[in-house]
C-alpha cells in the first residue's frame, strides 16, 4: 500500500494479504470548529455506505445544494451513536461525516454545506478544506501527519516521526498485543512509527498478525 503522509513523506506498506488493510476506513484525523456550534468537532471518512454503521432513514432529514452544485444532507444517526446525527458529504469515492447535536437550521445546514470543502485525488486520496467561518484542524495539533485506519475493531496510527523512535523518548517498544496496544518502530533507523490499539479478542489477533507481518519500505522524506 502507497502512503503519503500530509507533510509530503512517502513510504509503502508491505503486510499480510489478510489483514485487508486497504479495505479499512481510513480518517483524516481532523476536527472542524467555527461553524454554527451545533455541528463539528470530529470529521469521519470512509469509503463504505454511511448506512453501515453510521446513519439510517431512507430519506435524509434535511439536506441543501451549494452553488457549486454540491449537496450536503443531515441524516438521522444510529441508536448507538446518540445523540448525534451527520451531516453527509460526498467527494469521489469518499463519504465525509460531521456529527451534529439536535435541530439543524436550514442556516446552519447552508454555513456547513458550503464550508467544507473536497475532493478526492487522482491517487484516490482524500482532501478536505474549510473556508470561513469553519477551521479545520489535526486532531489536538500535537501528533503531526499521521495516517489513520480503522474499523470496528482496530485503530492503527502511523506517523513519520522518528523522534518518537528514540529510546530516551519513552515511546515504542511495546509490541506485545496481550494487553490490546502495540507500539513500535518499525525501521531502525526510526523513519516511520505505529500505534494500534485493539477492542476485541479479534482484534487482538489482528494486532499480532500486524507485529509479525508490517513492514515498511521507500520512505522518502518530505521535501525541505
Amino acid at each position: 500500500m502507497p502512503v503519503i503522509f500530509p507533510e509530503g513523506t512517502r513510504a509503502e506498506l508491505v503486510y499480510p494479504s489478510h489483514l485487508r488493510l486497504e479495505e479499512l476506513a481510513v480518517n483524516p484525523d481532523t476536527f472542524a470548529t467555527g461553524g454554527p456550534k451545533v455541528c463539528g468537532y470530529p470529521v469521519h471518512a470512509t469509503r463504505h455506505d454511511p448506512h453501515d454503521g453510521w446513519v439510517r432513514g431512507e430519506e435524509p432529514l434535511a439536506e441543501h445544494a451549494s452553488p457549486d452544485g454540491t449537496t450536503v444532507a443531515l441524516w438521522e444517526g444510529r441508536p448507538d451513536h446518540r445523540p448525534y446525527n451527520y451531516l453527509v458529504y460526498h467527494f469521489g469515492s469518499w463519504a465525509v461525516l460531521v456529527p451534529c447535536r439536535g435541530h439543524v437550521s436550514s442556516e446552519a445546514l447552508a454555513v456547513w454545506a458550503e464550508s467544507l470543502q473536497g475532493e478526492e485525488s487522482a491517487e484516490g486520496l482524500l482532501v478536505l478544506d474549510g473556508v470561513a467561518p469553519l477551521v479545520l484542524h489535526p486532531w489536538r495539533d500535537q501528533h503531526g501527519p499521521t495516517l489513520r485506519l480503522s474499523d470496528e475493531d482496530v485503530i492503527v496510527d502511523v506517523r513519520p516521526l522518528s523522534e518518537q523512535c528514540d529510546p530516551s523518548s519513552g515511546w515504542g517498544g511495546d509490541t506485545d498485543p496481550r494487553d490490546g496496544v502495540i507500539q513500535w518502530c518499525v525501521q531502525s533507523a526510526g523513519s516511520i512509527y505505529v500505534y494500534a490499539v485493539g477492542f476485541t479478542p479479534a482484534g487482538k489477533g489482528f494486532l499480532q498478525a500486524l507485529v509479525d507481518g508490517l513492514q515498511v519500505r521507500r520512505v522518502e522524506p518530505a521535501a525541505s
